[in-house]
């Protein structure tokens, strides 16, 4: 692979696996009061979050190696860490959705009682409107007899009443006009929709940076390759590595019992002959060169 398509590669399973980080901390944020605390348990997950990423590769590793319970424990380990941070990351981008739902259940409810108190506005304007006439003929009943300062002040009663209902009409169909063309974020996405998407996205979250940085595991870079390609015939050949060597054709033995294909596991091998892992990977590698062995993009040895 290209040096440049690894590390970028890399980068991007990295950085996406900083989104379930962030959800982790503002989580942790939200559960505990005390600063100190929080930042103690907020850290202590944003690490471990960070860390599960990592643990997958390494769980594949060690079951190339045949360490499989120590696999299992750590998959297990990586498994639970998963399942709080997709929670984690579901429970933040479902928060945002459903803000928007309030927002916009919180904007019909204002336009519904605007319309309501306008309807009550509007009724008591025309009662005030009926009230007219007689108010009129009783100020000016009240001029005829001399009482000038009384006829006013009933004009001026009527008058403030007529000014405040229109006031307050105006006032509403302003902020009538403005909620309703103000947009809604939660108009194009119900919510069950909402919810699926959400779930979907920590999923993915979870999944693609993991998968990526496992599948990059031993995948050498473009220049490595060159360079690997002319080590064996550089590599001396110790006496233990001959044909002559029991070792070696106790190895050869069992990669043929084996069968092609069949996985060859270096561990087993050293438990088996009882010898050391450094002469063991050289029994190997001189299976590799007499063409029993095939190394694995993983690392691994499969009989050829």
């Amino acid at each position: 692979m290209h040096r440049f398509l690894l590390y970028a590669l890399t980068a991007l399973a990295l950085l996406l696996s900083s989104v379930t980080v962030v959800s982790v901390w503002l989580a942790i944020e939200a559960l505990i009061p005390d600063p100190f605390l929080m930042l103690l348990f907020a850290a202590a997950a944003a690490m471990l979050d960070m860390a599960k990423y990592l643990t997958w590769p390494l769980v594949a590793h060690l079951v190339s190696q045949g360490r499989h319970p120590l696999a299992a424990a750590l998959a297990a380990c990586a498994l639970t860490i998963g399942g709080v941070s997709g929670w984690a990351t579901f429970d933040r981008a479902m928060s945002g959705a459903l803000g928007g739902h309030a927002e916009a259940a919180a904007t019909q409810q204002r336009i519904a009682d605007i319309e309501a108190a306008r309807q009550i506005d509007l009724a008591h304007l025309a009662a005030l409107d009926a009230e007219r006439a007689p108010a009129q003929l009783q100020a000016a009943a009240l001029r005829q007899r001399g009482i000038v300062s009384k006829a006013q002040q009933l004009d001026d009663f009527q008058d403030e009443r007529r000014e405040r209902a229109r006031h307050r009409l105006e006032s509403s169909s302003l902020e009538l006009a403005t909620l309703r063309a103000k947009p809604s974020r939660a108009d194009s996405l119900p919510f069950w929709p909402a919810m699926i998407l959400c779930i979907a996205f920590a999923l993915v979250l979870e999944v693609f940076p993991a998968a990526v940085l496992t599948a990059l595991r031993g995948v050498p870079a473009g220049k490595q390759v060159k360079n690997t390609a002319k080590t064996p015939e550089t590599t001396p050949e110790t006496p233990q590595d001959g044909a002559e060597d029991p070792m070696l054709r106790e190895l050869l033995q069992s990669i043929a019992s084996a069968g092609p294909g069949s996985p060859v596991v270096l561990r087993e091998f050293v438990r088996t002959a009882k010898i050391g892992n450094s002469r063991a990977a050289r029994l190997f590698s001189a299976a590799e060169e007499r063409g029993a062995l095939r190394k694995t993009p993983s690392g691994s040895y499969v009989a050829a």
